[in-house]
């Protein structure tokens, strides 16, 4: 006796997926999220806006990831990205 579950709904009749598959890696995934949240950087000590190669942006003083700024209506947008390293931003 088989133990996949099929579905009706589908013309294919293909086995739906079991809940407990994926349950560990979206518990630790929750868990990693809600711990950074809670100790790590806040990003509260935001740069004025920069303008470098065509892009606007503000940084964080603590840890240095960025978020993109709208000139237009003065505003961040979007998410907080890492900053990218350049050969011309590395010191020798």
């Amino acid at each position: 006796m088989s133990s996949h579950v099929y579905t009706l709904i589908s013309p294919t009749f293909r086995p739906l997926e079991k809940p407990k598959q994926n349950l560990g890696a979206k518990i630790a995934g929750s868990l990693r999220y809600f711990l950074l949240r809670l100790i790590g950087c806040h990003h509260r000590q935001l740069s004025r806006p920069l303008t470098r190669d065509g892009r606007t942006y503000r940084s964080c003083a603590s840890c240095g990831i960025r978020r993109e700024f709208d000139l237009m209506t003065w505003q961040s947008k979007g998410r907080y990205y890492p900053a990218e390293v350049s050969k011309g931003d590395m010191l020798h």
